[in-house]
């Protein structure tokens, strides 16, 4: 009875290691990469801060890989502006001055993001993680929840000693992303509809004849 208790032990304290002891943070963002390396498919929208309490959506993408896409942006220099661009099955809309859509067919290579994932900030999530893993750190945050799911913060410093350059909201059973977000410029990123999004041409002008 003594042994199987003291093996119980042992074996409970292994796991609780595993998930919270030196090595976790890396381990979680590593299976979260490989996740992404999957996906399929995903939404996201990008939110900048305007002041302390308000952020504002100035960049929305949806993805169905290989090759279709539908993006919408904000002019930064004129947030009343917007434009857009889409591909799906082998058309372009693009989106025109008045809001309204031309279309054209046309052949896309695939999507740089398919097999890599979301490009945020400019870059893959998780390009340097192995730099991390040898001269930064990743630190184990608070739940969180987003409209589309709960999640928890991992903070991302590329050097040790240094403020966090990113933090990452994983879903623990699927380990992709709910919401990236940076300290120094406040930006957030959010995503849903992992492997599940769909995507509907915009409503376009048709060619007029000649």
């Amino acid at each position: 009875m003594i042994g199987a208790a003291l093996g119980i032990v042992l074996v409970s304290g292994a796991i609780l290691y595993y998930l919270y002891g030196p090595g976790s943070g890396y381990r979680e963002l590593q299976a979260s990469r490989e996740a992404l390396g999957a996906a399929k498919s995903w939404r996201s929208v990008k939110r900048i801060p305007i002041d302390t309490s308000t952020t504002l959506l100035v960049k929305a993408r949806d993805v169905v890989c290989p090759t279709d896409f539908v993006e919408t942006s904000r002019e930064l220099d004129n947030l009343d502006r917007s434009k857009g661009h889409a591909f799906i099955r082998g058309i372009s809309y693009d989106q025109l001055p008045d809001g309204s859509w031309r279309y054209y067919p046309t052949s896309l290579p695939p999507l740089r993001e398919c097999g890599k994932g979301p490009i945020v900030a400019g870059a893959f999530l998780f390009g340097t993680l192995d730099r991390v893993e040898s001269k930064g750190e990743i630190r184990r945050g608070e739940r969180f929840r987003t409209e589309h799911g709960s999640c928890r913060w991992w903070d991302v410093i590329t050097e040790r000693g240094a403020p966090p350059s990113y933090s990452v909201c994983l879903d623990g059973f699927s380990h992709l992303p709910l919401a990236i977000r940076y300290p120094f410029s406040g930006d957030m990123y959010l995503f849903w509809d992992w492997n599940a999004t769909t995507l509907t041409p915009p409503n376009y002008n048709p060619p007029s004849n000649p």
